[in-house]
């Protein structure tokens, strides 16, 4: 009777190590999926940055394109000043010839007055 009750109870303990076991099992599935969804979360977060610095290349490519494009407008506006500024150097030129002519017109009609 002795050896059928140690056996009973070995058999009992070998339910509760099974239920253990399997208690183990479930709980390394149940980390099993939190470690997946923690993995695929990493990738989805990694992938959002690759995306931000792939946005920021593009921002960066338009703002150097922006400075180029106001360098070469900077440079069309002093070539326009340039301009301007040789025209109005021309213009006073033709003034001062305009007053010269009306000067020795002026002294013409006084000689000849």
């Amino acid at each position: 009777m002795n050896v059928l009750a140690i056996e009973v109870n070995v058999l009992t303990q070998w339910d509760h190590t099974l239920a253990l076991a399997q208690r183990a099992i479930v709980e390394a599935e149940e980390h099993a999926q939190i470690l997946t969804n923690a993995h695929r979360t990493a990738m989805n977060v990694l992938a959002m940055e690759v995306n931000v610095l792939t946005q920021w290349d593009h921002t960066i490519a338009l703002a150097q394109l922006a400075i180029v494009e106001t360098g070469e407008r900077a440079q069309i506006l002093t070539n326009a000043l340039r301009t301007a500024t040789s025209v109005h150097a021309i213009e006073v030129n033709v003034l001062t010839q305009w007053d010269h002519t009306i000067a020795l017109a002026q002294r013409a009609i006084m000689e000849t007055g």
